[in-house]
């Protein structure tokens, strides 16, 4: 019965060794062959906001908005896009919530959510398929913020 436990522990710490963050998922692909890797950290996402200062709906849409990065594997061949795609299955997602599944043709979308009380600190979003690529969003949004900014682009 102890070595049953010991094993059984040994198994669940390993696991959780394997388990990888978006951060180290983005570096790991983002020099691959074919791969567009954006970082817009807080000091550039504060440009970008002053500069859209003298717009009030390009303000309003950015204000919740701390850092962007995002890497995209559309170009790639479809050995990294499968490797991707396994990586992702170990991503980190603990204290998450997830937000939205969407499964078509093929393609995997899954949107998650890092929250403190009513306030959104980060969202990930990862997408598997044909169509592969991670983002990272870190911020203090609100569910208001959220609605407000899918519906006025959902509009374009």
């Amino acid at each position: 019965m102890k070595r049953l436990f010991t094993a059984m522990l040994a198994v669940l710490l390993c696991a959780g060794c394997f388990a990888q963050s978006a951060t180290d998922i983005m570096n790991k692909y983002k020099d691959k062959k074919g791969a567009e890797s954006l970082n817009v950290g807080s000091m550039m996402m504060g440009i970008v906001k002053l500069i859209a200062s003298h717009d009030d709906e390009a303000r309003d849409m950015m204000k919740p908005f701390r850092s962007i990065h995002l890497v995209d594997l559309d170009d790639c061949a479809d050995g990294v896009k499968c490797d991707f795609a396994v990586d992702t299955k170990k991503l980190r997602t603990k204290g998450y919530d997830e937000l939205v599944r969407v499964n078509d043709n093929g393609d995997r979308i899954v949107v998650y959510t890092l929250q403190k009380g009513n306030r959104i600190k980060e969202c990930l979003v990862v997408s598997t398929g044909k169509n592969c690529f991670l983002a990272q969003i870190k911020g203090n949004a609100s569910m208001k913020d959220i609605d407000r900014w899918i519906t006025e682009n959902s509009k374009r």
